[in-house]
């Protein structure tokens, strides 16, 4: 069961690593500029490494779907935590997985919809990892030996709350679809997209810091409670 835990919650990191590597290697081949201070999600998408894209983005949902369930079935001391404090830690990740899936769908012009998308997104993400840095801390309490290992991985998990939530906070994200206006030397205009589209770049930190926090929150309560 632990190998299989350990393989199911690599594969995903490395489905992860891979279609961020095809997604850029894709935009490269029709020789289209793709920034991730620019672009969105969903418009990584396109092209003959379509399928592949979609086939890796939805192998990360479903390896995380599975270690959860694995994880939930290893044999852990429960004198020092509830296993149903992990089912309510795993539905928030896979909630926030599920949205970082449906993102990957919405054109940036259903501001709306994108918006409250993102936003829950965010605070699933941020309710996740304060869930497991509280779970960490409580194990901290009642264990009698190497205090400081939950410890520490509480305070990296509260960390990773943090920085989940605080892009959230961003004012520019409620106007994040306006373009600048450009001047060109003959004196013409046009508009085009910033240099740093706000919710481009912070929707791929949050993607980075989802699945990297999935990685190391299972990898924490592991190592805490063997």
């Amino acid at each position: 069961m632990q190998i299989a835990f350990f393989l199911a919650l690599s594969l995903s990191f490395l489905c992860f690593l891979g279609f961020l590597f095809f997604l850029l290697q894709n935009k490269k081949e029709e020789s289209l500029p793709f920034s991730f201070r620019q672009y969105f999600l969903y418009e990584g998408f396109g092209g003959r490494k379509n399928n592949l894209l979609r086939a890796l983005q939805s192998s990360v949902l479903l390896l995380n779907v599975l270690s959860s369930i694995l994880f939930y079935f290893l044999p852990i001391d429960q004198s020092l935590t509830s296993k149903y404090y992990f089912l309510h830690l795993a539905i928030f990740f896979l909630l926030a997985d599920i949205l970082y899936f449906f993102l990957s769908f919405i054109d940036f012009r259903r501001e709306k919809m994108r918006l409250a998308l993102f936003m829950f997104f965010g605070a699933f993400i941020a309710i996740a990892n304060g869930m497991g840095g509280f779970i960490l801390l409580s194990i901290s309490r009642k264990t009698l030996e190497n205090k400081a290992l939950p410890l520490t991985f509480s305070v990296l998990s509260f960390l990773f709350a943090l920085l989940s939530f605080l892009p959230l906070l961003n004012p520019k994200l409620n106007n994040y679809s306006k373009m600048e206006n450009v001047t060109e030397k003959d004196g013409s205009s046009h508009l085009e997209r910033p240099k740093c589209f706000q919710m481009a770049f912070t929707e791929w930190i949050l993607s980075f810091i989802l699945e990297t926090s999935f990685l190391l929150e299972y990898l924490f309560f592991y190592f805490s409670l063997r």
